[in-house]
């Protein structure tokens, strides 16, 4: 340690210069403060006067130490949200490379019929549409149902096709049969009786002939049941109900037999295609159940002719000799 400056004791409380630029040399060779603070008040130097030169060492010291801190200018401002920018700018290309990854995956993945939802309203379509559909897109006629549908709209789309076919069943009646009477008469009266005795026969005979059909769909729902269906009869009247149309809308073509029998044929073919999608068949399914209900139904038909015949034979006499005996 170098030699402590001498000092008069008149100057003690002055803060000598000498003491500082002292200090400031062991404090830069890594000696305490403290110790040389010690040695100092050993060679007669006043506390106070030591305490203060220490204090301002270590102020200057500080400034030293403590980072320069500069107030940021307006080109500095201005740089700092362009970094800002930065970020946001490589925040945004990775969320939209996540974005494109889940549409390439979506895009992937098949589609389902479940998944797709039309929020645009579906207006009603009218009885030609229907018509129309059925006769030469049965998929398509079939998919527009809803599943909740019972047989009361398929049996009002039946009788409507019925009243269609009306008038032109009535124009081959007349034509065709001769329906007016070549004796001297009133005419207006003559078609009038012909028009009613029409209506009214046909009318019955057609009310008739859905009444038995629709209990003999009774033998082929239980066919159906025994093949593996679960659903209700309802479901089976709605299958014969709109499979029926294209049999009764060219009833008026049973003159032309051959012309019939294909739309007949083509009846039976949306009976099977409604069967499967009524009661969830596959085609064996629809098949079976068909097959069987047309084999007990002929079952039935010979068990009652055979029970039945020696009665018309009676009936036939009976008629026979009337006719003889007034003629």
């Amino acid at each position: 340690m170098p030699s402590i400056p001498k000092i008069h004791k008149r100057c003690i409380s002055i803060l000598d210069k000498r003491i500082v630029e002292y200090l400031k040399k062991q404090y830069a060779k890594g000696h305490d403060l403290q110790t040389v603070e010690k040695v100092l008040l050993k060679s007669g130097y006043g506390k106070d006067d030591i305490e203060l030169a220490i204090s301002q060492i270590t102020k200057t010291e500080k400034k030293k130490i403590a980072p320069e801190t500069k107030k940021a200018t307006p080109e500095e401002k201005n740089t700092v949200p362009e970094e800002k920018k930065i970020t946001e700018e490589k925040k945004t290309t990775t969320e939209e490379k996540k974005i494109t990854e889940k549409t390439k995956t979506i895009k992937k993945q098949p589609i389902k019929k479940e998944q797709i939802i039309l929020k645009v309203k579906k207006r009603k379509q009218g009885y030609f549409h229907q018509l129309a559909r059925l006769l030469f897109d049965i998929d398509g006629f079939f998919d527009e149902i809803k599943e909740g549908e019972g047989f009361l709209k398929a049996l009002s789309f039946y009788l409507r096709s019925f009243f269609l076919t009306l008038p032109l069943i009535l124009c081959v009646a007349l034509i065709y049969y001769g329906t007016f009477k070549n004796n001297p008469g009133d005419p207006v009266m003559d078609v009038l009786f012909a028009l009613i005795t029409f209506l009214v026969g046909t009318i019955g005979m057609f009310i008739i002939m859905t009444i038995t059909k629709m209990i003999g769909l009774l033998v082929l729902h239980i066919m159906a049941y025994l093949v593996g269906s679960r659903e209700g009869i309802s479901k089976t009247y709605q299958a014969f109900f709109y499979a029926a149309v294209p049999a009764i809308l060219f009833l008026w073509l049973i003159p032309l037999l051959p012309v019939f029998i294909v739309f007949v044929v083509y009846s039976i073919f949306i009976f099977y295609e409604a069967l499967k999608r009524f009661h969830k068949f596959n085609s064996r399914q629809a098949i079976m159940s068909i097959v069987l209900c047309a084999l007990i139904w002929m079952i039935i038909m010979i068990m009652l002719v055979l029970l039945l015949s020696p009665l018309l034979s009676l009936v036939t006499l009976k008629i026979s000799t009337l006719s003889s005996y007034l003629c």
